[in-house]
């Protein structure tokens, strides 16, 4: 997840009603689509101290799969310069612990880009994108070598399931293009984006200097200047990748594409010559549309942070909500399969590499989104979301797993997990962590009790 998402949820046209009218869905089985054998339902830990109370308690839910990460580390988004931790023992000392418990394991590996490289300011991991074509090819020599290292501990150590990467849009995004993509277009724009940000000038005086704060930055003292400020290094972003300026764009942009995914689908095949589990790469909600090597994986991974439903003016009913969510799950699982059927490959299954809402109210309307704030629109309505004050609504979470649960089984979908984030067994994290969900058993938060009833 990332600050940049909430730009691109800001502009996004909604393509779900909040009409609570539904018809009926086709009948479908009273078995479940998944099992215990099949599917993979669990998570990543926040920061858990004992390694085997926090694979006992997991087990104990219901669920069956840990999820561990290890972290790649960029220096400037558009250079070469990657450097990792040799020795990372607690990784598979989590491992081990989850194996002695029973649990699967899925390891995904992701890559931090570094807040304290001024030229990152603003900018994510998914913006990676080195800046020729030499440096591309030495981003995936350092990249391959720290994935191999970590496919060898997978084999070693029996990890079920790998992920390759985790939303690097920019890195992945590997199909041809015929036209400028519409965010990096929007992001070429300055009068657009001037436009679209200056809607947060309405709420000036709601909003704190811990509102505007910025990874690696610290908080800004005025609303102008963090507009301003953004604006610029989205522009100097895209004015770079795009080739601005420059003849040929569309090639030299589809020339780096190809040039990508050719090191994407080399690193896959050596990997399957080291590591026997299956492979998947996590791709954000809004990018897995962009990726050219499905066929290559295993699992289709998506990162599912997707918008459920268009933000209201009050409170909408748990009836109504559910039924907006039962129609937005229908919607993008729908587009899923157009994606996969255009790639033939309509029966890979889909693992939704992660799955996270906070304990808000709207956190179903920019779910990728739970710091500072963010400024949502329907056709008709808009509001500023203010996240560390927004009123709990922990509910509005369930009752999006719940639709989900309930899509799946009415379309029989092959939805071949879900690794929610974040899990911890300790309260006194819920205030540092909004996406947390407190696990124990029994239950103490019924968003548990609904993903466990996946493998029921």
């Amino acid at each position: 997840m990332n600050n940049i998402q909430s730009l691109f949820g800001a502009i996004l046209i909604s393509l779900f009603c909040v009409s609570c009218s539904e018809e009926n869905p086709p009948a479908s089985s009273a078995s479940s689509p998944t099992s215990p054998e099949t599917f993979y339902l669990g998570g990543i830990q926040v920061n858990e101290g004992d390694l085997n109370h926090w694979t006992h308690t997991l087990r104990k839910t219901g669920m069956n799969t840990v999820e561990v990460t290890v972290y790649i580390n960029q220096a400037d988004w558009d250079g070469d310069h990657l450097w990792w931790n040799e020795e990372e023992k607690w990784v598979v000392e989590e491992i081990r612990s989850a194996r002695q418990e029973g649990l699967k394991v899925v390891l995904i590996l992701r890559t931090s880009l570094h807040s304290f490289y001024p030229r990152n300011k603003f900018l994510w991991h998914g913006m990676i994108l080195p800046a020729d074509h030499e440096k591309i090819r030495n981003w995936f020599k350092q990249y391959r070598t720290f994935a191999l290292k970590w496919g060898a501990i997978c084999q070693q150590e029996g990890v079920e399931v790998l992920g390759i990467g985790s939303e690097l849009n920019a890195m992945a995004a590997t199909r041809p293009l015929t036209e400028i993509p519409d965010l990096y277009a929007y992001f070429n724009d300055v009068h657009r984006q001037r436009e679209n940000e200056g809607r947060a000038f309405k709420y000036a005086d709601v909003l704190r200097e811990n509102d505007l704060w910025v990874r690696g930055d610290g908080q800004y003292a005025d609303l102008r200047t963090y507009i301003q400020d953004k604006i610029e290094a989205q522009k100097k972003w895209a004015a770079q990748v795009t080739f601005e300026g420059q003849p040929d764009r569309l090639k030299k942009m589809n020339d780096r594409r190809q040039l990508i995914e050719n090191q994407w689908i080399s690193l896959i095949k050596d990997l399957r010559k080291i590591y026997d589990g299956k492979l998947t790469y996590a791709a954000n909600f809004d990018n897995y549309q962009d990726v050219g090597f499905w066929e290559y994986l295993d699992f289709v991974g998506i990162n599912a942070y997707f918008q459920l439903r268009p933000p209201t003016f009050g409170e909408l009913p748990d009836t109504a909500l559910l039924s907006v969510f039962r129609q937005s799950w229908r919607a993008i699982f729908d587009q899923i399969d157009q994606v996969k059927a255009a790639d033939s490959i309509p029966d890979k299954p889909v693992m939704f590499t992660e799955l996270g809402y906070v304990r808000a109210e709207d956190s179903t309307v920019a779910p990728w989104q739970g710091f500072g704030f963010s400024v949502v629109a329907s056709a008709f309505f808009e509001k500023i979301i203010l996240w560390n004050r927004q009123r709990p609504r922990p509910r509005e979470r369930q009752l999006a797993v719940a639709a989900l649960r309930e899509v799946v089984r009415e379309k029989k979908y092959p939805l071949a997990g879900i690794l929610y984030w974040k899990l911890t067994t300790h309260a006194f994290h819920l205030p540092h962590e909004p996406f947390a969900l407190l696990i124990a058993n029994p239950p103490v938060d019924s968003l548990q009790w609904e993903l466990a009833r996946f493998l029921n």
